[in-house]
């Protein structure tokens, strides 16, 4: 069936606010591919959307002042006035929608680049010269060049961020369930599709946290772990040690009286696989443990914890491991 210029518009606002279904997106972008004027067009909502840098919580707002510039947008059919018209809508849009170009991947090559680590580890040094460590099975997304009052990236996965430090221009990762603004220091986001949390976890200096769901903002501070249930939409704050969850982008892993529970969290993401402890209790679950992990294999790593540890582990597929 074919759409007509309010549906494109209605999937231009979605794919800016990182909310657009596959199906959509590929819509989009066969429509994007189909002249010039459209690929235009959708480059003025972008522009529109990245220079903004007011927050609103009120989304209905934004949506509704967002569809009103759509159609001014459209009744113009000139170049001229066309343009004209996203200039000055750009400011109306500046004050009532407040929306910031988070996850939005523009499909220009020389706009924008994304790094995938299928298997391993990937490093990855940003416009700013950031470094950021992305874990395996994981994706990032991030502009070509950094603009003059931000420096927004898109994450889904897993990566630790080491931030250069630059007041005036605040920096930003978005994910799919949050958004973890700093201006410069050390941090590991996760946010994997398939798990029913998403998290942060402080190393260095100081982030801002807001989950997109509820619209909470929280501070953290380092050595702590904040945590967001999807499902329950809840959110939990421990103290941990950092580095008990940053050091899977070294070239081996350090536990220092750590928990069990986030032993087994850490060897998953080091061996790329998925370890199941279901039926542990919690006593064992908070058996702390010291040991360093270098080129040992997991089977070496379980049987040595099983020396020392009332668990018990067994293989129950390729990638998975069953502890009891």
């Amino acid at each position: 069936m074919k759409q007509n210029m309010t549906d494109y518009n209605v999937l231009i606002a979605n794919y800016l606010e990182g909310h657009i279904t596959p199906e959509g997106k590929d819509a989009l972008m066969q429509w994007l591919r189909a002249s010039k004027e459209n690929e235009d067009y959708f480059v003025q909502m972008a522009k529109v959307w990245e220079e903004s840098t007011i927050e609103l919580q009120d989304k209905e707002s934004a949506r509704k002042a967002a569809n009103m510039f759509f159609a001014r947008m459209q009744a113009k059919k000139r170049r001229k006035l066309y343009r004209w018209v996203a200039s000055s809508a750009a400011a109306v849009l500046l004050l009532l929608l407040g929306l910031q170009m988070w996850d939005i991947e523009l499909p220009f090559g020389d706009r924008m680049l994304t790094v995938t680590a299928c298997d391993s580890k990937k490093e990855v040094i940003l416009p700013d010269s950031s470094i950021v460590w992305l874990n395996a099975r994981s994706e990032l997304t991030y502009p070509k060049k950094f603009g003059r009052k931000r420096r927004n990236v898109a994450l889904k996965g897993e990566a630790f961020f080491d931030v250069r430090k630059d007041k005036k221009r605040p920096f930003s990762v978005n994910t799919p369930t949050m958004t973890v603004r700093v201006s410069g220091t050390t941090f590991v986001v996760t946010d994997r599709e398939e798990l029913p949390h998403a998290e942060t976890v402080l190393e260095t200096g100081k982030v801002d946290v807001t989950v997109k769901e509820t619209g909470r903002k929280l501070e953290m501070q380092p050595d702590r772990q904040l945590i967001y249930n999807k499902k329950e939409k809840s959110t939990e704050m421990r103290v941990v040690n950092a580095s008990d969850y940053t050091n899977w982008r070294k070239e081996y892993l350090l536990f220092e009286n750590t928990p069990l529970r986030d032993v087994f969290i850490q060897l998953g993401k080091w061996y790329n696989i998925s370890i199941s402890c279901k039926t542990c209790s919690p006593k064992l679950l908070d058996t702390p443990v010291s040991f360093t992990l270098d080129n040992e294999t997991v089977d070496d790593i379980l049987s040595i914890l099983q020396s020392i540890t009332p668990l018990t582990w067994k293989k129950t597929g390729t990638n998975e491991i069953t502890i009891e």
